[in-house]
Formats: C-alpha cells, structure tokens, sequence
C-alpha cells in the first residue's frame, strides 16, 4: 500500500489483515521512493495486488506507482482523495478506483476478489 498518511496505511493494514486473513502481508510505503523499491524486488506472484494513493504531497505521483506495478502484471487499486489528475489510460487498466470517501471496506472487498482468483 502507498498511502503518505501513517495512521491510515497502519488502519488499513490491519484492516486488510483482519478482512482478508492473517496469512496476507501487507506492505506499506510512505513515499514513491519506497514504493518503487518495494515493486523492484517483487512479482505478480507474490504481490498480485498494490493499492495506491495518487497525491502523497512533497512524496511523490501515484500513477507512477500505479503505472510500474501495471507493467510487473500487478494488480492496481487507486484508492484516493483526488482522482481528477488519474489519467483516462491508467485509469481503465486498474482493477478499481475508490475515492477514500467510499471507505476501506470497498477496497477490502476487491482484495479478496482479487486473492481468490476474481
């Protein structure tokens, strides 16, 4: 997960743990930095899905984020306040969209989905 507000990444990892079973391993990443390194040293095998926040101010550009893990075969969920600046193409090869008004538990269901081969 890239998110830059820790409360929420430590929420929703948790969450997701909760959700989707203990045996799921959550990653999180502060920065694009940290995420592109994550995504370096891992496959759709063993990261079949990322969930990414577009703006993480004086962080980095989730897209890009967005965009790498689609290149490796992974999964995408943009999970964000602001999805005006998502362009069209990224946008429709994302598995979801959710504006963070919507709430986690949107995000929770398109996990599981996605771990059981959905």
């Amino acid at each position: 997960m890239a998110e830059d507000d820790a409360g929420l990444r430590a929420s929703s990892a948790l969450l997701l743990q909760r959700d989707c079973g203990k045996a799921v391993n959550v990653q999180t990443a502060a920065s694009r930095g940290e995420a592109l390194m994550l995504l370096s040293a891992t496959s759709a095998e063993e990261t079949p899905i990322i969930i990414v926040d577009l703006r993480m101010p004086v962080r980095g550009d989730g897209e890009a984020i967005a965009q790498a893990a689609l290149e490796k075969g992974i999964q995408v969920i943009i999970f964000s306040g602001t999805l005006d600046d998502l362009s069209a193409e990224v946008k429709a090869k994302c598995r979801a969209v959710i504006d963070k008004s919507s709430g986690l538990s949107i995000v929770g269901e398109q996990v599981k989905l996605c771990l059981s081969g959905h």
